[in-house]
């Protein structure tokens, strides 16, 4: 009975311990991206910096938009600084299938 609990009691430390770090690195990540969105996109109104850092199935995904391609290179560049492997699905705007057609009247 002691080393089923003793067991059990290890296994929820592991997992504890395991999804605590993810939780940090998570953080950081959103910490990271906040202080670039401050930096290169202040006001929606002038540019548009809309990523959002996800955990999904143990791989931080990166997603959304950007007409900052900078912003988003410093993004990338301090990720691979820090060692965190990521997906990048961020989307640079304006999109290349729109081509010469990227303005309009609202």
């Amino acid at each position: 009975m002691k080393n089923i609990i003793r067991t059990l009691f290890l296994v929820v430390t592991i997992i504890q311990t395991s999804c605590s770090n993810d939780t940090k690195k998570l953080a950081q990540l959103q910490e990271i991206n906040d202080s670039i969105q401050k930096a290169f996109a202040p006001d929606k109104r002038v540019a548009i910096y809309d990523i959002k850092p996800e955990l999904k199935n143990g791989i931080y995904v990166l997603s959304g938009q950007t007409n900052q391609p900078k912003a988003k290179e410093l993004l990338l560049q301090k990720l691979k600084q820090l060692d965190i492997d990521f997906q990048d699905s961020i989307s640079i705007l304006p999109d290349a299938t729109v081509g010469n057609l990227q303005f309009a009247i609202v």
